[in-house]
């Protein structure tokens, strides 16, 4: 059950921080992305409209959401510390207990990106440039799956190809970097970067290039290997007593294996110029080229 006062609580959190989000370009950015890609959709609901559900909510409603979702058939436990098997297995098992052990009775449904191509603009009332080119992308069973990680691990980071053809022989954007979204069910790659209206132009230039690059052009093994390098560095930094149980059971959890981490050298080092080339044709033909600039209204500070 749900005590009212709980429930008014976090209802008051949820509009007090709708409310502050009303002050950043980014929450209307995000809301003008999401209409453009996914329309009427439920993918596409405003930031607005979604507070305004949750607002609407009774007690009910909650119990019933959580009677129907908040189950499970199988769960992955993930303790790390001084235990041994048995003593792990006693609290796993203690953990289950407590999870109702059913089906989910809701029914499944899909986000799915369009293949959208074009520039869509949306003017409003800031002034800086939020700017995303959209693709599609493979889902996580998809046989191109490595090879569009292994993309996004070129682009990324200080040293990756986005950052250096924005940042490091110019001074473009703000910043920029990659993400690639997937699922059992979802994919998706997007470069996303913001900077100021005089430099609008020539960031979506140079952001696209990086595409047509990777579709025109082998990648270097030097340079693939760096950027897993760079990969698995960063990768190993984050890991602590406290964050690497998170890491272990969400790579379980998606298929990659508990020891995913260890093993990223090996999968991606595999992964051949030609085989990034083919992936890269294969999904960035379709760019919906998404920015939001300041209207006519607006008094710029930076020109």
């Amino acid at each position: 059950t749900f005590e009212d006062r709980e429930i008014t609580l976090a209802k008051e959190e949820v509009n007090a921080n709708y409310k502050r989000s009303k002050s950043r370009a980014t929450t209307a950015h995000d809301d003008y992305v999401k209409s453009t890609l996914f329309g009427e959709s439920r993918a596409g609901v405003s930031k607005e409209v979604k507070t305004d559900i949750i607002l609407a909510l009774t007690k009910n409603d909650l119990e019933e959401l959580y009677n129907t979702y908040f189950n499970s058939s199988k769960m992955i436990v993930t303790l790390f510390g001084d235990l041994t098997k048995n003593e792990a297995e006693e609290i796993a098992l203690d953990i289950k207990k407590n999870i109702p052990n059913k089906k989910i009775k809701g029914e499944k449904s899909f986000t799915e990106i369009p293949n959208k191509s074009g520039n869509f603009l949306n003017k409003y009332d800031f002034e800086q440039v939020n700017l995303n080119i959209y693709c599609p992308a493979p889902q996580l069973a998809s046989d191109d799956f490595y090879a569009m990680n292994l993309i996004s691990m070129i682009l990324s980071g200080s040293r990756g190809r986005l950052h250096l053809a924005v940042r490091g022989t110019n001074n473009l954007a703000y910043f920029a970097f990659p993400q690639y979204d997937y699922s059992e069910n979802f994919g998706s790659f997007n470069l996303y970067s913001q900077t100021s209206i005089d430099k609008k132009d020539e960031l979506t230039q140079v952001m696209v290039n990086e595409f047509t690059k990777l579709m025109n052009e082998d990648v270097p093994i030097e340079e693939i290997n760096s950027a897993i390098d760079e990969t698995v560095k960063m990768m190993k930094a984050m890991l602590n007593d406290n964050s690497l149980p998170y890491y272990i059971t969400y790579y379980e959890s998606i298929g990659f294996g508990y020891d995913y981490i260890d093993r990223i050298s090996e999968i991606y080092k595999k992964i051949t110029p030609a085989q990034i080339r083919e992936v890269a044709n294969k999904y960035f033909k379709d760019q919906a080229v998404i920015i939001s600039e300041p209207d006519d209204n607006v008094e710029l500070m930076v020109e």
